[in-house]
């Protein structure tokens, strides 16, 4: 008693906790002491075998963080080899489910180890395991943004990191990272890369001109740069070179992101710098791109807060006309954080609810409700909000949003919820008023039963899919939500609710036996493509240890006569059993010869996914690109080659071939468009382009050339003035139509600008006499052009065929009309969002809507009177 007396109240390594119970004060005592009687059963007392260690201690506890401190602890104080024995164990366990913290323990365990020579074998099969971590992947479809993506995201950055720090000694591992940082094909993992040269190898002479290298590069990857660009302003602040690069990066970088992450890093490392202020009011207040607009606005509001000119700016932001709404936004919601207790704040934020700017009035929503709660006219005029016809939804759903979180027990506010959702005109808000419901009174008892009636009756397919999603996860003990959701899957007349229904069933019920069963009949007789791909993900990331779920793909692929199926199980096929010996062969037939484009499209992608290392991958790629028929598929093995073997000397060159020599518009607008993305900066880059600009037989080429001219030399001295020279003398209207578009977009301030546009809109030479037939030819030309132009081809086969399917429907009007695409309108149009106020702008759009020689173009004049005048 006097022991625990000394360690309670002179040591404090003890805590009385009463009934002659005492406890450790901080939990490290505990977990020393803990593992100092497993190794003291183990070596003194030999009460704990080897076996008993291993599996009765490490065995059982692996898994549980909580006891890693403990299990590191034990690793320190026996003998290495012992240790190595445990780590091979670690490693013959399965931890995926546990994100692999098996790996993760053993590498712990590792750095306990005093000297590891006697286990460098066990070391370098760790050390690999850990590089292929680097490389995980889920093996079924997930989405981008997803918990999926993220949970990938967390285990390669982690093992990356743990690579760096474990064998930091190795010169291995800094050769390792700076491989990962110019080769691996996943940004997250460069990411890292960079971070761990950055902090580890700081003092190494290539780590700096390695991070300038990234950041001055042609690397297509935002997210790359931008980490080079904030590891040099952190780790390199007192270089002389760094801080001009920032601000050269801040003027005249061609990637939003790079110029907000340098804006962001000069005011946090400079702000006492005289200039900076300066170059952050002139980024506000005349800066082309948005992003960088808000961005310089938000660091000025956080980092000069004191100025006395800086609340006066926002002021004049946020009641100016600037067309820009989240400039204006942003302004708003720096005003209400950083000056709310200034008294004109409130009253200007309740005039910008009136404003005709819906972002804008919706910032003034929520800035309201979060700062000023408790002032008394705030409750009643969300209320007057959420009950009014105003025409915009989302001014409405985020007065809904902000009544049920901020005033949830007041009590009329259920009734209110309950009366919108029932009779509400606008799908936008009851689909907001269901949700608020099903989580914020989820325990009263009218909600499900309300819930359930709107599953039914409600008109609109949104919020009937919003319903289900909060029924699913909301009630899902309750006896009738299965069948109900059954009975939807099965027969709801809408797609959209159906594959909702599936979706809510294969993850909620995925233990129950008759769900399978009920999905493989999906599969088949479902009239939806939407709703089939949606049953085929849920099958393999559900069942895809079931015996039956690779035949079950395999047959789809051969013989479902839904290509959307065959598709999709091509994906699933690839990442689920990529070690297959039938997949790649399998995969490789695909492309070259199956009937559906979509197929082959997917096979390409797939092939490229997972076997580019593959010798035989490259030449079918080439020829795809010269022998297929379909122009997606050639574009995506274009895009394939010119990404996947950039650092190969003869790809430059082969893309170059294409352009020069290919008889298809898609394969030299894509080669086009690579090679600006990985070689802007080579010499004949910009040459090539103006070449193609001039004189090209294509006028998709020309148009395609004159976008990315604009994407990367929007700062060149001579851009601005060749975009003039094609919008008044082009011979091809598409081409004129395209520069005007770009003149417009991104030099609207440009005092030649407003002239030009004038004088196109009056006198550009365009007619239309094209017949209905060909209206239409052209017309899904432009279509198909778009959607080679900015489909991503790193995004699902899913999201790509949404585009096809909106690229079918347009395909199916009859379309007689090209007034969209007239030079004329494009300069018309232009000039009424941008400079609605000029004298000259009214009288412009009288005198078209009256003497246009385009009848289509004379009708949009007159709407557009009519607006004004409203």
């Amino acid at each position: 008693r006097a022991l625990m007396e000394q360690l309670r109240s002179r040591n404090f390594i003890l805590c009385f906790v009463g009934a002659e119970y005492y406890a450790f004060v901080h939990r490290t005592f505990l977990e020393y002491f803990c593992a100092r009687e497993f190794v003291w059963q183990f070596k003194e007392t030999q009460t704990l075998s080897k076996y008993e260690l291993k599996e009765d201690v490490f065995g059982k506890h692996w898994r549980d963080e909580k006891w890693h401190e403990v299990l590191r602890l034990i690793a320190g104080m026996i003998d290495a080899k012992f240790v190595g024995e445990i780590i091979s164990y670690l490693m013959e366990q399965d931890g995926e489910e546990e994100k692999f913290v098996n790996l993760f323990l053993a590498n712990n365990l590792l750095s306990e180890v005093r000297s590891r020579l006697a286990i460098t074998d066990v070391e370098s099969q760790l050390l690999n395991k850990l590089k292929d971590l680097t490389e995980y992947d889920l093996d079924y479809f997930y989405e981008s943004y997803s918990k999926e993506e993220n949970l990938v995201c967390e285990i390669r950055t982690q093992a990356v990191e743990v690579v760096a720090a474990t064998w930091r000694d190795d010169h291995s591992t800094y050769t390792w990272l700076k491989q990962r940082v110019k080769f691996d094909d996943n940004s997250d993992v460069r990411e890292e890369a960079i971070q761990q040269l950055a902090t580890g190898w700081k003092d190494d002479s290539e780590t700096l001109p390695i991070l300038k290298q990234l950041v001055e590069s042609d690397d297509d990857n935002s997210d790359v740069r931008r980490e080079a660009v904030r590891q040099l302003a952190i780790g390199w602040k007192d270089e002389p070179e760094i801080l001009p690069m920032l601000k050269q990066l801040v003027q005249s970088d061609d990637d939003r992101w790079v110029r907000r992450e340098a804006v962001r890093q000069l005011t946090t490392g400079w702000k006492d710098e005289p200039e900076i202020l300066p170059m952050l009011k002139q980024l506000v207040q005349s800066d082309d791109d948005r992003w960088v607009r808000e961005q310089a606005i938000r660091q000025i509001a956080i980092g000069w807060k004191d100025e006395p000119e800086i609340l006066p700016m926002l002021k004049q932001l946020v009641q100016s006309d600037d067309d820009n709404s989240d400039v204006r936004r942003e302004a708003v919601r720096q005003l209400a954080i950083g000056w709310k207790d200034e008294p004109e704040i409130l009253p200007m934020l309740k005039q910008l609810v009136q404003s005709d700017d819906w972002w804008v009035r919706e910032q003034a929503i929520r800035q309201i409700a979060i700062g000023w709660k408790d002032e008394p006219e705030i409750l009643p005029m969300l209320k007057q909000l959420v009950q009014s016809d105003d025409d915009n939804s989302d001014v409405r759903q985020a007065a809904v949003k902000q009544l049920a979180t901020g005033w949830k027990d007041e009590p009329e506010i259920l009734p209110i919820l309950k009366q919108l959702v029932q009779s509400d005109y606008n799908w936008q808000v009851r689909r907001e008023v269901v949700r608020q419901l099903a989580t914020g009174w989820k325990d009263e008892p009218e909600i499900l039963p309300m819930l359930k009636q709107l599953v039914q009756s409600d008109y609109n397919w949104q919020v009937r899919r919003e319903v289900v999603r909060q029924l699913a996860t909301g009630w899902k003990d309750e006896p009738e939500i299965l069948p109900m959701l059954k009975q939807l899957a099965h027969s709801d007349d809408n797609s959209n609710v159906r594959e909702e229904a599936v979706k809510q069933l294969a993850t909620g019920w995925k233990d129950e036996p008759e769900i399978l069963p009920m999905l493989k009949q999906l599969v088949q007789s479902d009239d939806h493509w939407q709703v089939r791909f949606e049953v085929v993900r849920q099958i393999v990331r559900g069942w895809k240890l079931h015996p039956e779920t690779l035949p079950m793909l395999q047959e789809c692929v051969k013989l479902n006569v839904n290509w959307d199926v065959r598709a999709l199980a091509v994906e699933q096929i690839a990442r689920g059993w990529k070690h297959h010996p039938e997949t790649l062969p399998l995969l490789k037939q695909l492309a070259h010869s199956d009937n559906n484009w979509q197929v082959r499209f997917e096979a390409v992608r797939q092939i490229f996914r997972g076997w580019k290392h593959h010798p035989e991958t490259l030449p079918l790629f080439k020829q795809l690109v010269q022998s297929d028929n379909d122009r997606f598929v050639r574009a995506v093995a274009v895009q394939q080659i010119a990404t996947g073997w950039k650092h190969y000397p003869e790809i430059l060159p082969l893309l170059k071939q294409w352009i020069q020599l290919n008889s298809n518009w898609d394969v030299r607008i894509v080669a086009v468009q690579q090679i600006v993305i990985g070689w802007k900066r080579h010499p004949e880059t910009l040459p090539l382009l103006k070449q193609l600009v001039q004189s090209d037989d294509d006028w998709q080429v020309r148009v395609g050339a004159v976008e990315q001219i604009v994407i990367g030399w929007k700062h060149c001295p001579e851009t601005l003035p060749l975009l003039k020279q094609l919008a008044q003398s082009d011979d091809d209207w598409q081409v004129r139509s395209e520069a005007l578009d770009q003149i417009a977009k991104g030099w609207k301030r440009h005092p030649e600008t407003l002239p030009l546009l004038h004088e196109c809109a009056t006198n550009d030479p365009f007619e239309n006499h094209l017949d209905v037939e060909e209206n239409l030819r052209l017309a899904l030309e432009f279509v198909r052009f778009n959607l080679l132009s900015n489909y991503d081809y790193n995004d699902s086969l899913y999201e790509f065929i949404r585009e096809v399917e909106d690229h079918d429907s347009f395909e199916s009007k009859n379309y007689d009309e090209l007034n969209e695409f007239n030079p004329r309108q494009i300069a018309l149009e232009a000039i009424v969002k941008h400079y609605p106020d000029h004298p000259q702008t009214l009288p412009l759009l009288q005198d078209r809507a009256e003497n246009d020689p385009d009848e289509q173009l004379r009708e949009w004049a007159k709407k557009k009177l009519q607006e004004l005048e409203n």
